[in-house]
């Protein structure tokens, strides 16, 4: 397996339980695959699971905490308006999407920290089951992304969600080229601002 320079340098608890979300899912750290093998932007969007709101809802609430299986992770904050509000002003950047051969479809982008713009974008990541839309694991470089459920998990899962609302509009509508790129992006602005 490989791994990046950012999960050789976590703290020894989090490196073995990042390490153990690799496993879990059969790949390698996210942060070391390169950019030639992701699907991006808008090839992402036939690849990309139908997530739901419920289905974003169970990963960042119901979820079982790694530190304490019997207590349920309850991120609330992450299904607030923030999450959102990053999807909605663009904050969520660069996504990308791949298939795995675990039955997993891996996702990430970067994600500018909602308080400092100017800072370095945050670099949130989860594997999502090609069958049934379970989330099975979530990371993120910021200091919350250890516990799998910080605003910018929320927020890469709820571009995944409308990328997968977007697939099925381009779908309903015939071939890619008909639809047009300017029509989608205005279909992506739009679902952004009615979620």
């Amino acid at each position: 397996m490989s791994v990046s320079c950012y999960a050789i340098g976590l703290e020894p608890d989090a490196k073995q339980r990042y390490l153990e979300k690799l496993k879990l899912v059969n790949v390698d750290c996210p942060y070391s695959i390169s950019k030639t093998l992701w699907k991006c932007g808008l090839d992402c969007c036939p690849i990309v699971p139908k997530l739901s709101p419920p289905d974003i809802f169970i990963h960042l609430v119901e979820s079982k905490s790694y530190q304490n299986l019997s207590e349920a992770l309850g991120a609330y904050k992450g299904l607030s308006i923030e999450s959102k509000q990053a999807v909605k002003d663009g904050w969520v950047q660069e996504f990308r999407a791949m298939i795995l051969s675990s039955g997993f479809v891996l996702i990430k982008a970067k994600v500018s920290p909602s308080q400092a713009l100017s800072h370095t974008p945050h670099q949130p990541w989860a594997a999502i089951a090609a069958q049934g839309c379970a989330a099975a694991c979530a990371h993120c470089t910021c200091a919350a992304g250890l516990g799998e459920v910080c605003n910018h998990v929320a927020g890469l899962l709820q571009v995944c969600m409308v990328s997968s609302q977007i697939h099925e509009e381009i779908s309903c509508r015939g071939d890619r080229g008909y639809v047009g790129h300017g029509a989608i992006m205005y279909r992506a602005i739009k679902i952004c601002k009615s979620l």
